[in-house]
């Protein structure tokens, strides 16, 4: 699931609509001690005048975002566009790479070192992300006809449970700040908060879940416990959530996780390519040659996905890789 799809939903929430569950945290963390965490509520209703949400999913690894419209909340609240259109040539991809190297714990003082060896602040390198994105949005929905798309658009910001609030502050500053987002129309989510509050609109059939008889619609049924597991590219986050008899969802216990993502395979293919021709020759060739190593990147994570379990019928020992010399 993409958060960014998730993050969409949540904040196209509103009160009169049935099932929505408002998520609630308890006041201290058990995961970080006396610091506060706190779920962003949904914030879209009526009197807001939004007639649009985007949501951005800033990963460590890739970003991506996507967008509904208020009628179509209205018409079917699971209606959300996801954008699959980047630069990776003809792959189809919902996110393109972040590029970024994210630590579960930033503050102002952060700094962020290039492909170069050089530092910039964090909130700078954010900030110029996002604005990034939100400008291939806005482009992107002005080319199907859409004008003045940021007069009434709420934005949604997606990061990671395990981080701090300090570093969802420097996260806030940088949006506002440097990418131009309005501070009114901008809620900073916590990825699996989103998630749980998405899956929450899903039957069961679509989750695929059987063994309850058929007596339960949907999955956030009243006393019914959930635990969402957020696999990403640069961390795993988990949160459990109980759903109360009114609908809301408390935790069970703070969200947690840590950077056991899909990147660490990544690393480990391309650990093994170094020592197979040579750190000095594959560290060249990065310097040289930095669109190829992207798109290496980009072929190693699409046939990664391909890679099937051994049980399955389809699964293959070996995949290809197009290596260009030049």
């Amino acid at each position: 699931m993409c958060c960014d799809r998730a993050a969409a939903a949540m904040a196209s929430y509103s009160p009169s609509s049935s099932p929505s569950p408002v998520l609630r945290t308890p006041e201290q963390s058990s995961v970080r001690g006396q610091e506060t965490l706190r779920a962003a509520p949904p914030t879209w209703k009526k009197s807001s005048g939004s007639r649009l949400v985007i949501a951005i999913d800033f990963g460590s690894y890739a970003s991506g975002y996507a967008w509904q419209f208020r009628t179509d909340f209205e018409r079917d609240r699971l209606d959300i566009h996801v954008n699959t259109k980047w630069f990776e040539g003809g792959i189809i991809c919902y996110k393109t790479l972040t590029a970024l190297l994210l630590k579960s714990s930033l503050d102002a003082n952060t700094t962020v070192e290039d492909a170069n060896g050089r530092h910039l602040p964090a909130s700078l390198v954010f900030g110029k992300s996002i604005q990034f994105m939100k400008d291939h949005a806005i482009k992107h929905l002005q080319e199907t006809g859409l004008a003045n798309i940021e007069e009434d658009t709420k934005w949604v910001i997606t990061i990671p449970a395990i981080w701090t609030d300090r570093s969802k502050g420097l996260m806030r500053k940088a949006a506002t700040e440097v990418a131009g987002i309005p501070a009114e129309n901008l809620t900073i989510a916590l990825e699996p908060e989103c998630a749980a509050i998405y899956c929450s609109q899903l039957t069961l059939q679509q989750l695929e879940i059987d063994g309850d008889g058929g007596k339960l619609q949907y999955i956030a049924a009243p006393g019914s416990v959930l635990m969402l597991v957020d696999m990403g590219g640069g961390t795993i986050d988990v949160t459990t959530v109980r759903v109360s008899e009114r609908g809301h969802m408390e935790h069970v216990q703070m969200s947690g996780g840590g950077p056991w993502g899909g990147m660490r395979i990544d690393e480990k293919f391309f650990m093994m390519l170094r020592d197979l021709i040579g750190q000095e020759v594959f560290k060249e060739f990065v310097k040289d040659n930095k669109m190829d190593y992207f798109d290496l990147q980009m072929e190693f994570e699409a046939q990664k996905r391909l890679v099937k379990h051994p049980s399955d019928p389809d699964s293959k020992q070996r995949f290809q890789l197009k290596f260009l010399s030049c």
